[in-house]
């Protein structure tokens, strides 16, 4: 075999192992979306269309297969032909993505007619055309030009075999299909954007230190079209109280800046953005603040030295989330001062995230201690028509119904924007939920959701029914107070649940600002100085102007658009309002929260800088805009841990260069002169300043792999003891004697071990288990294929032993059955004893294959043992595939030869595939490929032997008789 041929035959194994392990990882993949199905991110995605896509793309993969190997007419047909219809699904599966995400983009208002376009068929309807189209160019193509072998003798000294496409017109037709199909699709991805904002509520404050802020302070985002018909995004909904937030934060800078204790000779900044309770708007206000107060430019922050030290917001939880995962990636300290989904509590997701509002499951424990206390076990929940309340609503109902509290009804009401106001179907759902409550017979009602102004048109119930109800106001809406302001008579005598300042944060004398600022004289003062006047560039000020006191603002556009949808008449003020007079400004209702986020932020910062002092490294000072640094005076920087000094002959004696350790080696000093090594169970760091253990690697029982590999050995374990207890219960039934009922209940019996012996494959390797598995596993299956032997010669010498005085039709019969099972098992228990007495496997841990990572494996101990195990099995195989094949013929109304022809092709087919990807993998992988193959194996031999059995046992009873199963007469 020439250098050539053997490099062919090495890229065809790198083309078939990576074939193999994209399809394992696409596997692994669908066994991730399967377990996470019902989470967040999946059912976004299209669960349905996401399976489909994974399976089109597995299946793509291995039509690899396809192109590997001697072509013949019928893979010449089926590799280009397979090819293109997967490939077509995988394309038309991403089309069909692009479309539901531009047309959830075009969907946003209630009313869109675009919203008729949504659901489950649009999708599959999008694949289904576009695959039909393929599937019909590749019928057409076979129907009139196929592909088919060709020999070419164009080059001296050698023939080329290869493919040729019959068609060329129909080979790159499909080609240009699918190209068209992705380009359709990249081009609706690349037109999909965020429409323009009529304003998008941008604060910016320079300082040492910048604190970005999003906050909520318009509670819808709706579509307007302007006077030249640009349509653009508007933020609307102002509620004045949520603007106290953000001049709490404000008030909340400023005292940080006065005070000498925190953060001294350090100015706090800010970059505020509204989120308009819109989750795009809370993306992209996240992106500008990162980017800097210049152009936006993702992944660059462009301010100079003035830095990002973290984040506060939002309101709601349903901006805070996208707001989290853009954080967690730049590593971004972010406080909420509202958000209450229990999911924040999870640090593993959201480690940067923390929060001044208590979880919604503490006021879901107090609720129900209130329920309790007062024995009231019959309620009703109102919830808002959006994530927000079913998840609420859901949460509180099923810790309710725990607890043995019933649930009268739940109703969802619809938050009715500018957008919707006349929105007809809404306005009817919310009617029918008035009519429920007012109609019910419970008296508690509890409140779940976001909390909008125009969800409380709910409470425009007749006195008589209000004054028979009791609302649960969860924190954010009891501290709310435009609910008491505007709707004291629903409210009164409901009870509410309010957030509390922690009392010894508020006694602790080191920690003087986290207090309630509105008992202070400098609260008092810093509201009296709010005024457009000295605000000129606060659009939610001049909101606020417009909305309590009817002032135009310096926008025509935005004074005719308020007078347009609110019917509002503005005029001219005289400048003297103040913002003091406005109802809820004054008092403190629960808007602290975003002053002790910002204080909390401060401390931390102070804390930190503390820590630091006069050894702060150069990062840290420039993190923080030190003015000045430690003075030094050497000829060379000292060389950090993780690196050494080497001599320069060039300069003096005192000068050197510092080096990096290498890879496995680290110096845990300042100015080291030697780099110390790693043990071997051990790997240096990046940073190479200290050693780290490596991890252990093997086939774990709770990896992903395993759990799908035990899954599949346990069900097939499953359908072996079913149908050998169909044959037990069947054992005298015609089929079942036929095939020689002793046989196949060895054969089921060590076929069901088979799949048990699987486990011996999973879990840390010991030495007892590496000594049992491949022994284990070779018996079994040499009892497996004995017994498939035994069948096979009894089948072969029954047909051809015909004659009544034949002397050979004595030795037909349970001996000779049993003697070769017996003798045939014999000889591969003789190898084991022998690989066992003088080279067993053991426990190996190999620990320079992988830096990182310390497999624990088996040592065969015996290579020549192993694979003479694996070589008798071929050999038993081999001689059963023989003979079957030759008695495939056979005339009989039931030959069996036939099956086992296949399920011998199948055993001979996985083996030979797997001994080179078992010899060119490592660790868990090469254990995987062993247990997939005695899977496969298993599995072919229990379908193609015993699946047409059951079958005519099961559904053609008919057929299971005398003058319908004879063998050889």
């Amino acid at each position: 075999m020439n250098s050539q041929m053997i490099q062919k035959i090495i890229v065809m194994e790198v083309f078939s192992i990576i074939s193999i392990l994209f399809s394992l990882i696409t596997v692994f993949i669908i066994r991730i979306f399967t377990l996470f199905w019902k989470s967040p991110i999946v059912r976004a995605n299209n669960q349905n269309l996401s399976f489909v896509l994974l399976t089109s793309l597995m299946f793509s993969l291995l039509c690899v297969f396809l192109f590997i190997g001697r072509p013949v007419d019928i893979t010449c047909m089926l590799r280009q032909i397979f090819f293109g219809i997967f490939f077509t699904v995988v394309v038309s599966s991403v089309l069909a993505k692009t479309i539901i995400v531009c047309i959830a983009f075009k969907a946003t208002r209630p009313d869109s007619s675009w919203r008729k376009c949504l659901g489950v068929k649009l999708p599959y309807s999008v694949v289904l055309v576009c695959s039909s189209l393929q599937i019909l160019n590749a019928v057409i193509w076979l129907s009139l030009s196929p592909p088919y072998q060709e020999l070419n003798l164009d080059y001296p000294g050698k023939i080329i075999i290869q493919c040729n496409e019959g068609s060329v017109f129909a080979f790159y037709l499909m080609l240009s299909y699918m190209g068209f199909l992705a380009a359709v699709s990249f081009v609706l991805a690349f037109m999909l954007s965020l429409k323009p904002s009529f304003d998008d509520y941008k604060y910016y404050k320079h300082g040492d230190i910048i604190i970005g802020g999003i906050f909520t302070v318009n509670f819808n985002m709706d579509e307007f079209q302007t006077e030249t018909h640009e349509k653009i995004m508007w933020c609307n909904g102002h509620f004045p109280f949520n603007y106290k937030y953000f001049l709490n934060f404000q008030f909340a800078i400023e005292e940080v800046n006065k005070n000498r204790n925190i953060l001294p000779n350090v100015t706090l900044g800010f970059h505020v953005y509204d989120s308009c309770s819109n989750a795009n708007k809370a993306v992209k206000s996240t992106i500008k603040i990162l980017s800097g107060p210049g152009a936006t430019v993702p992944n660059y922050y462009c301010t100079g030295e003035e830095d990002i030290a973290g984040f506060i917001g939002d309101l709601v939880s349903v901006t805070t989330v996208p707001i989290a995962q853009i954080l967690n990636v730049y590593g971004y300290t972010q406080i909420s001062y509202g958000a209450t989904d229990p999911m924040f509590s999870d640090r593993v997701v959201y480690p940067y995230l923390f929060r001044t509002a208590r979880s919604d499951h503490v006021y879901v424990s107090a609720l129900l201690a209130v329920l309790k206390h007062f024995s009231w076990n019959w309620v009703g929940i109102i919830a808002t028509a959006d994530d927000s309340g079913e998840k609420e609503s859901k949460s509180v109902s099923s810790i309710l119904n725990s607890q043995g509290i019933c649930i009268e009804f739940t109703v969802k009401v619809f938050l009715l924007t500018v957008a919707n106001s006349e929105d007809t179907k809404m306005k009817t759902m919310n009617k029918k939920s008035r009519d429920i409550i007012s109609r019910s017979s419970a008296k508690i009602i509890i409140i779940c959701g976001t909390y909008s102004f125009s969800i409380l048109e709910i409470f425009d119930l007749p006195d008589n029914v209000l004054n028979t109800k009791t609302f649960f106001l969860p924190p954010n809406w009891f501290v709310n107070g435009e609910i008491l302001h505007h709707f004291y008579k629903a409210v009164n005598c409901s009870l509410g649940f309010e957030v509390l300042m922690n009392d010894d944060l508020e006694q602790n004398s080191s920690q003087e600002l986290l207090r309630d600022p509105y008992n202070t004289k400098n609260m008092k003062e810093f509201l009296c100085n709010i005024h457009p006047s000295n605000y000129p560039d606060d659009k939610w000020l001049e909101d606020i102007w417009i909305f309590g006191f009817g002032c135009l603002s310096p926008n025509d556009v935005k004074n005719k658009a308020f007078q347009a949808v609110f019917c509002m008449k503005l005029h001219k003020c005289s400048g003297k309002e103040n913002i003091t007079v406005l109802p809820l400004i004054l008092n403190n209702d629960g808007s602290t929260v975003a002053y002790n986020a910002l204080i909390s932020m401060a401390y931390a910062l102070n804390a930190l800088h503390k820590s630091l002092g006069r050894e702060a490294s150069a990062k840290y000072m420039t993190k923080f805009s030190y003015r000045h640094k430690i003075p030094s005076s050497q000829c060379s920087e000292n060389c950090p841990p993780g690196s050494r000094k080497v001599k320069n002959d060039v300069k003096p004696i005192c000068c050197y260069d510092c080096v990096i350790c290498p890879e496995g080696e680290i110096s845990n000093t300042t100015d080291s002169e030697k780099c110390l090594k790693c043990l071997d169970t051990e790997f240096s760091n990046s940073k190479r300043d200290h050693c780290i253990p490596k991890l252990e690697d093997f086939l774990s029982f709770s990896d992903g792999l395993s759990i799908a590999l035990s899954s599949i050995a346990l069900l097939f374990w499953t359908i072996s003891v079913l149908i050998l207890g169909i044959f037990v219960s069947h054992k005298n039934s015609p089929i079942v004697k036929a095939n020689n009922k002793d046989l196949s209940f060895i054969l089921l019996i060590s076929l069901s071990l088979c799949f048990l012996c699987v486990f011996l494959f999973i879990g840390r390797p010991v030495d007892r288990t590496c000594k049992l598995r491949q022994i284990v596993f070779g018996i079994i299956f040499s009892i497996s294929v004995s017994s498939i032997l035994a069948k096979t010669i009894t089948v072969y010498t029954a047909f051809k032993i015909s004659r009544p005085g034949n002397r050979w039709r004595k030795l037909i019969g349970i001996k000779m059955s049993n003697s070769i099972v017996v003798l045939a098992s014999a000889i591969e228990v003789i190898i084991s004893i022998i690989w066992l007495y003088f080279s067993p496997p053991y426990l190996e841990q190999d620990t320079h294959s992988y830096q990182r990572r310390i497999i624990i494996q088996c040592n065969e101990g015996s290579q020549v043992a192993f694979f003479a195990i694996l070589g008798y099995l071929f050999f038993l195989t081999a001689i059963s595939f023989t003979l079957a094949y030759l008695a495939r013929t056979l005339p009989d109304r039931f030959n069996e030869a036939k099956y086992i022809t296949f399920s011998m092709l199948v055993f001979c087919s996985v083996w030979i595939t797997m001994v080179p990807s078992y010899l060119s993998t490592k660790g868990k992988n090469m254990v995987a490929v062993e247990i997939f193959s005695i899977l496969a194996s298993s599995a072919g031999l229990l379908s193609f032997i015993f699946f047409p059995k059951c079958y005519i046992i099961l559904v053609k009873p008919q057929l299971n008789t005398k003058s319908r199963v004879h063998i050889g007469q």
